[in-house]
């Protein structure tokens, strides 16, 4: 067996895992899967910190339906882009979601009537429906946690300057999920453009691919055009407004959990562990080692931290084994030695290390652990990321790159005919992006040999 089917039995023993641990139902009688309720807890801790972070922003959540009219679905698939072959049809006049669009759009053109009705920013975390090939969580026909978002604005500068913003905003969520991303600029369309221009955040997963985790899109007036969306403005003229939109799936969760993750040992950031800390009992019938238990307990819950007490009769390591497949990042170990040095013993499931610490300082041990699991985390998969992308000045050895897990950075003009052409020579993958600034160094383009400053990431994408 190569090392692309390798990975590739990796990402599916994966999918086992969270079988395995009763995160996901696979055997459910459609073409998805079921969420269960471990799950469910580490989704509405992140959607706990993405309400926070769209408030901060100044978005507000709306509910929209899962039913979208025909009708406004053609404002986009015949107007803007073809996704015919990527819809559910209910009938001939109603059709699950695909993207917020056809949803979101129809409100805007009936709320937005004047320049005083904007700016206006929305969001909503919601089911999105493709068909296409599905590649298990990472590209489903069901998402079931989608959080897409839209803005409109009365300028193109208004709209400019919400681009700042939003990317800002999804760094921000990517670092708590500690996900290094490669950050870039799309290549020019070669159909009808979505967008004016759009910026992509990949990150790289153990089976070589880059897995696409937001777009966000710099619209302007492509989709007021297409949904008739017109206000007033103060001298009274009529203009359509200039818009955003950006989104991000459970993908950008369970990429998080499996580029953690090894052969049969996945493992939970204590940001979205829905336990982050054990506490073990040794001694069960040790009334004075119960007592000291629950004071530590006690202590770590008035400080917000998520704990639980394992008390259970049953062989310790067997109990060790079951919290670790719990994803929970640390075991603290209370028997007679701790209660006698009023200590307590940390172990980090992360990379094993066990240290002694002071009781009165348990607080700030536990809270530095935490920490240094999330960073030392960050630490490896960034490097993994950097570690992965060689320069390449021949274009005959893009693919070559590529089939040892690669991503090829290449010196490439910023326009259609010779990201076409690169496409079109190395026959398989495809350019995910360009670097967002200009380098300060000329170069030969890789496909025409003509000065450039601009640089393309070229790489296998989920």
């Amino acid at each position: 067996m190569n090392d692309w089917n390798n990975e590739i039995l990796l990402l599916k023993e994966f999918n086992n895992i969270l079988e395995r641990e009763k995160i996901i139902d696979l055997n459910y009688p459609t073409w998805t899967f079921v969420w269960l309720p471990y799950w469910c807890k580490i989704v509405d801790l992140n959607m706990n910190f993405l309400n926070k972070l769209f408030d901060k922003y100044g978005y507000e959540k709306y509910i929209f339906p899962f039913l979208v009219s025909s009708k406004e679905f053609d404002n986009i698939n015949k107007k803007i882009n073809n996704f015919e072959k990527n819809i559910y049809k209910v009938n001939n006049s109603l059709i699950l979601r695909p993207s917020g669009e056809s949803a979101i759009y129809p409100m805007l053109r009936r709320r937005v009537k004047s320049y005083t009705d904007l700016p206006i920013r929305v969001f909503q975390i919601w089911i999105m429906f493709r068909n296409w090939t599905s590649r298990w969580f990472l590209r489903p026909n069901e998402n079931d946690v989608f959080i897409e978002a839209h803005s409109a604005f009365e300028s193109k500068n208004d709209a400019e300057n919400e681009i700042k913003k939003i990317n800002s905003l999804v760094e921000e969520y990517f670092k708590r999920l500690w996900i290094p991303t490669l950050k870039t600029i799309r290549p020019p369309r070669t159909n009808k453009p979505v967008a004016e221009k759009e910026y992509a955040f990949d990150a790289l997963l153990p089976t070589w691919e880059t897995a696409l985790l937001n777009v966000t899109y710099l619209q302007m007036q492509i989709f007021s055009k297409a949904f008739s969306i017109l206000f007033s403005k103060k001298d009274k003229t009529k203009d359509y407004t200039y818009q955003t939109e950006f989104g991000f799936s459970q993908r950008a969760i369970l990429t998080s959990i499996r580029l953690l993750s090894k052969k049969n040992n996945v493992f939970l950031l204590p940001n979205h562990a829905p336990i982050q800390i054990v506490i073990i009992q040794i001694n069960l019938d040790n009334k004075k080692i119960s007592n000291y238990t629950k004071k530590i307990f006690d202590k770590l819950i008035k400080n917000k931290f998520r704990v639980k007490i394992d008390q259970e009769w049953k062989n310790l390591y067997k109990r060790f084994s079951k919290h670790e497949n719990k994803w929970i990042p640390l075991r603290i170990e209370i028997g007679e030695k701790e209660l006698l040095n009023s200590s307590i013993k940390i172990v980090r499931h992360d990379n094993k290390e066990t240290h002694l610490y002071n009781y009165k300082d348990t607080i700030n041990w536990v809270s530095l652990m935490l920490k240094k699991i999330e960073t030392y985390s960050y630490k490896q998969n960034n490097n993994s990321l950097k570690e992965k992308i060689i320069i390449i000045k021949d274009i005959n050895e893009i693919a070559k790159v590529i089939k040892i897990g690669k991503i090829a950075k290449i010196h490439l003009c910023y326009n259609k005919n010779c990201v076409e052409k690169t496409q079109e020579t190395v026959k398989i993958w495809e350019i995910i992006g360009f670097e967002e600034k200009e380098s300060k160094l000329k170069h030969s383009c890789i496909n025409c040999g003509k000065t450039t400053w601009y640089i393309a990431f070229y790489a296998r994408r989920v």
